[in-house]
């Protein structure tokens, strides 16, 4: 699916919500006459960083299944926004081992044509017929790892697995970065061989980290570091699209709705 650009985490702290959301953002503020969806595939609901309730994707599976089509009319914006969509991830969490991956295909089958970019957060958990659709029909897949030999070793552990599915990761995204931490961008290179790839860092933000904790919405972010990181990897993926960024004012004046 060439509009797909799925996000997968090497565990469930390297932040793949946090940074699918920011992206799928800052696109559609760099872009606000291009239609976006931030798709939400991992297994859970995952709306915590959101200001208003969204449809989660239960809320179409009976359509699916049925044959009723689904269009861009019948999916939620999110606050703030004009051309920003979401569908949330599985409501009734008991429920997820339902969904296959084909359940993905067939929804892309109907809605792809109404958006132009469609940003998926696939979690970090590979028993979920979702986010395994997501990865397999995804253009361009990223990895997220974070500085700490936990999560560097589960990645190494899942490679196995990722094999077994045919997966390989297009690009990396080393979140929460510090330039001090011995788990630097070259050594994570160098343990993972992975220099063939596109490797990003996203600065450690604390104001990220307190609306993990809190469950807050980030209302402004004083490092600006952060969004630069954030800002590389959606212009990048823009690019990909085909789509322009209006103007540099529009891009350095995102607003947050994480």
């Amino acid at each position: 699916m060439d509009k797909l650009y799925a996000f997968h985490g090497a565990d469930r702290k390297s932040g793949v919500t946090m940074i699918a959301q920011s992206i799928a953002e800052y696109i559609a503020e760099a872009a606000p006459a291009s239609r976006i969806l931030l798709l939400i595939l991992n297994g859970r609901q995952n709306v915590q960083y959101l200001r208003e309730d969204t449809a989660p994707i239960d809320n179409y599976k009976s359509r699916l299944e049925s044959g009723v089509g689904i269009s861009v009319s019948d999916i939620e914006t999110a606050e703030g926004f004009d051309n920003l969509f979401v569908i949330s991830g599985v409501k009734k969490e008991e429920e997820k081992r339902f969904y296959m991956p084909s359940a993905v295909k067939l929804l892309l089958t109907n809605i792809a044509d109404d958006f132009d970019i469609i940003i998926s957060d696939t979690g970090s958990e590979l028993d979920n017929g979702l986010a395994v659709g997501g990865l397999g029909e995804a253009k361009k897949t990223y990895m997220i790892l974070s500085q700490n030999e936990a999560t560097i070793r589960r990645y190494e552990n899942q490679g196995v697995i990722y094999s077994k599915i045919g997966m390989k990761f297009d690009a990396v995204i080393i979140n929460k970065y510090t330039e001090k931490d011995p788990y630097s961008s070259d050594y994570i290179k160098r343990r993972l061989d992975i220099s063939d790839k596109e490797v990003y860092t996203v600065q450690l933000a604390e104001a990220g980290r307190t609306a993990e904790m809190e469950y807050k919405t980030i209302k402004s972010l004083e490092n600006g570091r952060y969004k630069r990181d954030i800002e590389m990897i959606a212009a990048d993926i823009m690019k990909d699209s085909d789509i322009e960024i209006k103007n540099e004012k529009r891009k350095m004046r995102w607003k947050d709705f994480i």
